[in-house]
């Protein structure tokens, strides 16, 4: 199963800290939901444990490894990630936007096999969109393009993902949708995934785990039952918090 640990991993934005000294491990069989207000270095820390930015201190390593040291293709192979915001690839299908997350898997010039061809309709299926695959992505809402993407994502059937808002631009039931099927990626699999989330109810009912990024360089971390509370998250969104408790769990709201 995928590992990913932090030691005394330390971010900064010009002269802003955004994180001090994080030491943490992620599991597979765990799904982390990373909380924190706007600008308080989210996305920023989805980059560097992707590799994609350079720790301004302490290190990220995969499976035991740095991630610097961790060649571009094998790295793709162990980590996806889907980004906050995605160029649009005006001129593919959607069929072939989703093969495309198939491509870490293939040596130089290699076509798609049958089996990758399968892969990225059954991705397609699992995200409604099977009726779409000769669409041009240019003719698609922007629910309907997070949503290819998430099936590129799917496809590319990487043991860890790191994913930006994924339920950016989707309504209510495809939020929870995409939900269910990252969550079921751990269940099923033991995969290990971390998402960045703006609601605290959404990250509470499908993850097991939080870090929470407090704005002032700490940060928080556990399970997510555990370390959530109308104090802390008041601390996080600089708004009183309200915790109601349900028949379908606890629920924050703001006061």
């Amino acid at each position: 199963m995928p590992r990913l640990e932090t030691r005394d991993l330390t971010l900064r934005i010009g002269n802003r800290l955004l994180l001090r000294d994080l030491s943490v491990a992620f599991e597979g069989g765990q799904s982390w939901a990373i909380l924190g207000a706007n600008g308080s270095g989210k996305t920023t820390l989805l980059q560097t444990l992707a590799g994609l930015r350079r720790a301004d201190g302490g290190d990220v390593l995969l499976d035991g490894q740095a991630m610097p040291h961790i060649p571009r293709r094998v790295r793709a192979q162990k980590l996806g990630i889907l980004f906050q915001d995605t160029p649009n690839a005006f001129h593919a299908s959607v069929f072939e936007t989703v093969l495309s997350g198939r491509h870490p898997h293939l040596g130089f010039w290699q076509p798609e096999s049958a089996t990758d061809h399968e892969m990225a309709h059954a991705a397609l299926a699992a995200v409604e969109l099977a009726d779409f695959a000769e669409r041009s992505i240019a003719t698609l809402s922007g629910g309907e393009r997070r949503r290819v993407e998430v099936a590129a994502l799917l496809a590319q059937d990487a043991p860890l993902c790191l994913l930006d808002e994924p339920v950016n631009h989707l309504d209510p039931r495809h939020q929870t949708a995409l939900l269910r099927l990252v969550r079921a990626r751990t269940q099923r699999a033991g995969h290990l995934n971390l998402l960045v989330l703006h609601d605290v109810n959404l990250a509470l009912h499908f993850c097991s785990h939080g870090l929470l990024l407090l704005g002032d360089g700490s940060a928080r971390h556990g399970p997510l039952a555990e370390i959530l509370d109308t104090a802390t998250l008041g601390m996080i969104y600089g708004c009183a918090m309200r915790e109601i408790r349900s028949d379908a769990g606890r629920l924050f709201f703001p006061d």
